[in-house]
């Protein structure tokens, strides 16, 4: 077993604890003392001055006690006190004549102090100075016999017995101490720890709860515009960044666009659009940070930016670059220095399940829009297919009926259409009919529905277009389409001309079948009046 050392900070402190409580003890014992000798009759010369003494060595008591209460560190106060009381119990008991003495109990108090405050020297040295008070008198004045001898002895034998005691019990006492304290900061520790673990729990649980409600949020969107103001949400809610910039690469172009900002930024002013290259994330595949320690790898898109840190997620699936999630701190914020260690893992984390949540989102309603088209639309000339005309042509008949306003269909075919396949092949006939979906694109409005009807035939629906309207709409088309120039193997295909068919309720019956056959009926009609011409149903009588 461990031994505590007599200097030892452990016993200090339990000397300060142990002196404040046992020194008002041991000082009125000296008194009892003191007036027990007094009224058995010894020292009547002497009591003026033992009493002094006695007064002495209690105000250094006192003092010492006081001292105690501001310096813990009391070990040489101890050694100090000690000296002081064995010289002034030795000093007492050589006044009142050696051995015999009542007094020499004082160094059975001094035995009891010097294990419980000093330690094995002390006791020696109370022992030693008691033998030494004892044994004087009889030296210098009747002479030192055995018996006596013996007698003082003994009883230092009992002071150094009663002293080692007190020590050990002492030892023991500061042992089981310093065992409860060290068991004391361990539950502190303990508890500490689990308190930082509860806390980290609950961050996670929060981190999960929010990416759960962001997953099912992007997951429940039917259309990609509807993810921005949720993404602008979540994220600086999960990540320490206030501010961020979503960028998604556009269909037709091999620039990424900034389609969602927030946290002050404005998006025209500040990122409109950057290129794959621009981005060391995109570069690389994979999270980029930068912070103020590292400016050269800045990425492109943020040159003129003032920003403390900020950090980049690649959206990429199937090696397909799909955008970039920016998220950024500017410098004095409270959140702008970036977070370290376990924080910043944290944070890696989180920012690559959010990148994934947001890919995977962006993934799919991708894929179900050129799903969508690819079923609603016509894969040569872009337009919308027959079916969505069947579909949509019947929802805009009654809208027109409910709302009391017209709506027009246009029926073009393209003019000696067969010729331009057996003249130039097949392939010229794909350039007219794309060429000619094109055209039609730039000349509907974002409400009308340009759909491709079957072979060279296409149909227009217009709602709110009462017939006149509509009917200039269509010679303006017959018009425009002279205009167009189809090349197909180094030739210029000219003479593409339209014959066109106009019917519009409430002209005629509010139904999508009669409707069609009706401006079907009068595109016959123009072609059988020599083609190139608009003809307007008539509602017969």
């Amino acid at each position: 077993m461990t031994s505590i050392p007599d200097s030892s900070p452990a016993r200090s402190d339990f000397v300060a604890d142990l002196w404040r409580s046992l020194s008002p003890i041991l000082g009125a014992s000296q008194s009892v003392l003191a007036v027990v000798y007094l009224l058995a009759g010894g020292g009547r010369d002497q009591w003026p001055l033992i009493l002094g003494l006695f007064g002495l060595q209690i105000a250094v008591n006192i003092l010492l006690s006081l001292q105690t209460r501001r310096r813990p560190e009391i070990t040489v106060l101890s050694y100090f006190f000690a000296f002081f009381n064995w010289i002034i119990c030795a000093t007492i008991v050589i006044i009142a004549g050696g051995f015999p003495s009542l007094f020499w109990l004082l160094f059975i108090i001094g035995a009891i102090q010097s294990g419980l405050f000093i330690g094995r020297t002390g006791v020696l040295l109370n022992a030693f100075f008691a033998g030494a008070a004892l044994a004087a008198p009889n030296l210098l004045r009747t002479g030192m016999t055995a018996e006596i001898a013996l007698d003082i002895g003994l009883q230092m034998l009992l002071l150094l017995a009663i002293g080692f005691i007190t020590e050990k019990s002492t030892t023991m006492l500061l042992r089981e101490r310093a065992k409860y304290k060290q068991a004391e900061e361990a539950l502190r520790q303990s508890h500490g720890e689990l308190a930082v673990s509860l806390a980290r729990q609950q961050e996670q649980a929060r981190d999960m709860t929010l990416l759960t409600e962001m997953g099912d949020f992007l997951q429940a969107c039917p259309l990609l515009e509807d993810t921005y103001a949720i993404i602008g949400y979540y994220t600086p809610r999960l990540l320490p960044f206030r501010h961020g910039v979503l960028f998604l690469r556009e269909e037709s172009r091999d620039s990424l666009e900034a389609v969602s900002a927030w946290g002050g930024i404005e998006v025209e002013k500040n990122h409109p659009r950057c290129m794959p290259a621009h981005c060391w994330a995109l570069r690389r595949e994979q999270i980029h940070w930068m912070d103020e320690s590292a400016p050269g790898l800045r990425c492109h898109h943020l040159d003129h930016s003032a920003v403390s840190h900020y950090m980049c997620v690649p959206l990429i699936a199937q090696r397909e670059v799909l955008g970039v999630l920016h998220v950024q701190s500017r410098a004095g914020e409270t959140d702008s220095h970036p977070p370290a260690g376990e924080a910043q893992t944290r944070v890696l984390s989180l920012a690559k399940t959010i990148g994934e949540h947001i890919t995977l989102a962006v993934a799919n309603l991708r894929l179900r829009e050129t799903l969508r088209n690819q079923s609603i639309r016509d894969g040569l000339t872009g337009l919308f297919n027959r079916r969505y005309l069947e579909e949509t042509l019947e929802r805009e008949i009654h809208r027109a009926v409910r709302e009391q306003a017209p709506l027009s269909i246009i029926f073009l075919d393209i003019d000696h259409f067969k010729s331009f396949n057996d003249q130039f092949g097949h392939e010229a006939g794909d350039a007219v009919l794309r060429q000619l979906g094109a055209f039609l694109t730039t000349q509907v409005r974002y409400e009308d529905i340009a759909c491709r009807y079957g072979g060279e035939e296409f149909v227009i629906v217009l709602p709110d277009a009462a017939l006149e309207i509509a009917a200039q709409r269509a010679d303006g088309i017959r018009s425009g389409v002279k205009t167009m120039n189809v090349q197909v193997g180094g030739k210029t295909l000219q003479g593409i001309t339209l014959s066109l068919g106009v019917s519009a309720i409430p002209e005629f019956d509010a139904a999508g079948e009669i409707l069609l056959r009706a401006a079907d009926a009068a595109l016959y009609q123009a072609k059988a009046e020599g083609r190139d011409r608009v003809v307007v149903a008539r509602q017969l009588q």
